[in-house]
């Protein structure tokens, strides 16, 4: 089991991980629809999303998505499948059937955590990197897709950092018990956080 690419948000000229959701309406291609398909060990929900903050609207602006082998085939003839309006730029091998430049407003509604310049040290082999893991930490809080509030939780994800115990990092791993591993494999697989916990372990 490999760790998992993340979303990708470009704000404010920089380049953010998406480490964390509290709330509804994000992208889902399935409302499309687009049936996504696992391409890669380190993508199995099947695509990844680059959002775009312009000002305080939140935008869709690339898709990179697994696809059945006859829409594959349909994407590098340049025939499609068309998503938005928008024509697949190319299949790639790593990244699968590649849209970009589409621009669709997002009515999310919840609060997001962004992480930047990832821990390497802190690196597992499994799920999603959590927003802990990044030395910067925003929290935007938006509204129908307009983000009204940013939060810098930097300090205190270091602080976090600080409590961790030795062994931490590999809490559950080696747990006997199968209905307490399986907790731990979809809790490190979530994206899930609590607006009162930012931060937690497995």
């Amino acid at each position: 089991m490999a760790a998992q690419a993340s979303d990708v948000v470009h704000y404010e000229a920089e380049r953010y991980s998406l480490a964390g959701v509290c709330g509804t309406g994000l992208f889902d291609p399935g409302d499309y629809p687009l049936m996504p398909r696992p391409f890669s060990t380190a993508n199995w929900r099947g695509f990844r999303c680059r959002y775009d903050v312009h000002g305080v609207e939140w935008f869709l602006d690339a898709l990179f998505i697994g696809l059945d082998k006859e829409e594959t085939a349909q994407a590098e003839r340049g025939e499609g499948p068309f998503l938005l309006g928008v024509p697949p730029l190319r299949v790639d091998r790593f990244e699968g059937v590649v849209y970009e430049s589409i621009r669709e407003p997002i009515r999310f509604t919840g609060g997001l955590l962004l992480g930047r310049d990832f821990m390497q040290e802190l690196y597992v082999h499994m799920g999603i990197h959590p927003a802990w893991k990044f030395k910067h930490v925003i929290e935007l809080l938006i509204k129908y897709g307009r983000v009204h509030q940013a939060r810098d939780h930097s300090q205190a994800a270091e602080y976090f950092r600080r409590s961790l115990q030795p062994g931490d990092l590999r809490r559950g791993i080696s747990i006997d018990d199968r209905g307490r591993m399986e907790e731990w494999i979809r809790h490190t697989f979530s994206l899930e956080y609590r607006r009162d916990q930012l931060f937690s372990l497995p």
